[in-house]
């Protein structure tokens, strides 16, 4: 949280949000509660200031990444098992419509890769695994009447 002086009035900044002005006093428990409800940031390396890491931010990123075959992305597919976030580390566990996808390894690379993109990661692991193996059933039933599956 930046604070300084403009024109004789205290102006609060906290990542994109602003306070001040003629008259405004933000008591220290209003200062706080204001600031949790923008997410609680964090610094890096560097000392700047990052937001917090969540599951949401990663799902989004992975939503570019997309099966090849079928031209859906892994969350539609239901292929993202299981996110984990620790301070800024995410390890994902992912699945493939078949073992014997012939560009798993390029899938796996581009899911590192789109995390890696998401604010506030420093690290990333990706496990590929086949238990329990992916099923159409993992699609959301309104898709998979879609696709006709």
């Amino acid at each position: 949280m930046d604070q300084f002086i403009q024109m004789g009035v205290l102006v609060v900044q906290a990542e994109g949000l602003e306070w001040g002005g003629a008259g405004l006093i933000l008591g220290a428990a209003d200062l706080l509660a204001q600031l949790h409800a923008c997410g609680s940031t964090s610094r890096s390396k560097g000392g700047a200031r990052k937001m917090a890491v969540t599951e949401k931010d990663v799902r989004k990123a992975l939503k570019a990444v997309k099966d090849p075959e079928l031209g859906l992305d892994l969350v539609v597919l239901g292929l993202i098992y299981d996110i984990e976030i620790e301070d800024a580390e995410v390890k994902a566990t992912i699945s493939l419509t078949s073992p014997l996808c012939p560009v798993a390894g390029q899938i796996v690379d581009d899911v590192k890769t789109a995390i890696e993109g998401v604010d506030g990661v420093d690290a990333v692991e990706v496990e590929l695994t086949f238990d329990p193996p992916w099923t159409p059933e993992r699609i959301a039933p309104l898709i998979r009447a879609s696709l006709g599956l």
